[in-house]
């Protein structure tokens, strides 16, 4: 059971099955990241995160250690450190919708207006054919 539910709607939730953790991006701009335990999620969040913008799409790298958030203008890329994440890349994108990892982690999708663009996750560099 979750001690600390998220203010107002729940807008995106990603599983990293390597750490067992649950990301969780709220319309009260908010990331939380909940750890599992005998297969449930319990207590308080170990990392929480506010932004200055409502997140619309969270994605873990598939080995737990990176985390994208996707806000309606760029996405941002971070580090996940014991309690908190630490910002190393952001992207200016218009009218983001969701962001998804590739299972080898190396691209990752992010779907804005009626396109998809593909990335990168190492250098950064969008793919302009795919």
């Amino acid at each position: 059971m979750i001690s600390e539910n998220p203010k107002g709607g729940i807008l995106d939730v990603d599983i990293c099955l390597f750490k067992k953790q649950i990301a969780v991006a709220s319309n009260d701009k908010m990331v939380r990241i909940y750890s599992q335990v005998a297969n449930e999620v319990r207590g308080e969040p170990i990392i929480k995160s506010v932004f200055a913008e409502e997140p619309v799409s969270v994605a873990f790298h598939p080995s737990g250690i990176n985390i994208i958030v996707a806000f309606k203008d760029k996405i941002k890329l971070f580090n996940i450190f014991r309690d908190s994440l630490q910002l190393f890349k952001e992207h200016p994108l218009k009218e983001v919708k969701i962001v998804r990892f590739s299972p080898s982690g190396r691209l990752f999708a992010v779907s804005n207006g009626n396109a998809i663009k593909v990335w990168d996750f190492w250098s950064g560099e969008s793919h302009p054919h795919w």
